[in-house]
């Protein structure tokens, strides 16, 4: 089967952001064409259902993003994204919530579920016109392919957005995530805590295959390197940290929890 590459034309070029998709669902590609169409200073140059076809395509074009389905036969999203990561900006599709909720609200990467959302499109493209930083999106890039490709992988490192810029977060530098309504404060070895303006539900997907990291209570995941004290008493059980910070574990899970820290 030969690949199909479709050509999508507009007339008016100035100022445009221009971008390829690439996807083996005709369905969605078409939904993509036609969303497109009503975005304005926004030319979706070509359409591919193989992503080695796109890759050859590329050598002798120019566009400014490549989205791609991460689900696709032979070579998938992740493979394309990573023969592509230095090139160009990348936005990824998929129809499964639970995968991108994971994996892709910890790196800080643009998503869009299927079917696609015309105002979530519109606001991707807006974002990219403004700019991103390409350093810090390469590594973006680089954490979701290299440690979110198989189910028992784990991140190294997570992106947390701040006030005016993207911070990258090594793992082995925090001692515990602590759920703050809808967001989640990052505590570090340095004394240093950091507000994180995703929820703690985002970092505790993450974190679930961690080895160094456990959840002791709905409010707290903690990094299990740097526990120093376990406080077991008949009624209550808490565990004291290397800064010396005392975090109560959930009374419904403490044998359980318990178990785990001391095997």
């Amino acid at each position: 089967m030969f690949p199909k590459i479709t050509f999508v034309f507009n007339p008016s070029l100035e100022h445009m952001i221009t971008a390829i998709y690439v996807d083996d669902d005709p369905n969605a590609i078409e939904d993509l064409v036609q969303i497109a169409k009503t975005i304005p200073n926004f030319w979706l140059k070509a359409t591919f259902n193989d992503a080695a076809a796109a890759i050859e395509w590329l050598r002798l074009e120019k566009i400014d993003i490549v989205f791609t389905d991460i689900e696709m036969p032979e070579r998938d999203g992740l493979w394309l994204a990573d023969q592509l990561k230095t090139k160009y900006d990348i936005v990824f599709l998929t129809s499964y919530t639970e995968y991108a909720y994971n994996a892709f609200e910890a790196c800080a990467l643009d998503y869009l579920l299927k079917p696609i959302n015309p105002a979530r499109l519109r606001d991707v493209i807006s974002r990219f016109k403004n700019g991103y930083g390409r350093r810090v999106l390469i590594d973006q890039l680089s954490e979701l392919i290299d440690n979110y490709s198989r189910p028992t992988s784990y991140p190294h490192r997570i992106f947390v957005n701040v006030t005016g810029h993207l911070r990258v977060v090594d793992l082995n530098d925090v001692l515990y995530f602590a759920a703050s309504g809808s967001y989640c404060n990052v505590h570090f070895r340095t004394g240093e805590v950091l507000l994180a303006s995703k929820p703690m539900k985002t970092y505790t997907a993450a974190l679930e295959q961690h080895p160094d990291y456990i959840r002791i209570h709905r409010s707290f995941v903690v990094n299990k390197k740097h526990i120093t004290k376990l406080n077991r008493e008949p009624n209550r059980f808490s565990i004291t940290l290397s800064n010396g910070d005392m975090l109560e574990v959930s009374p419904k899970k403490k044998d359980e929890i318990f178990a785990q820290l001391t095997k």
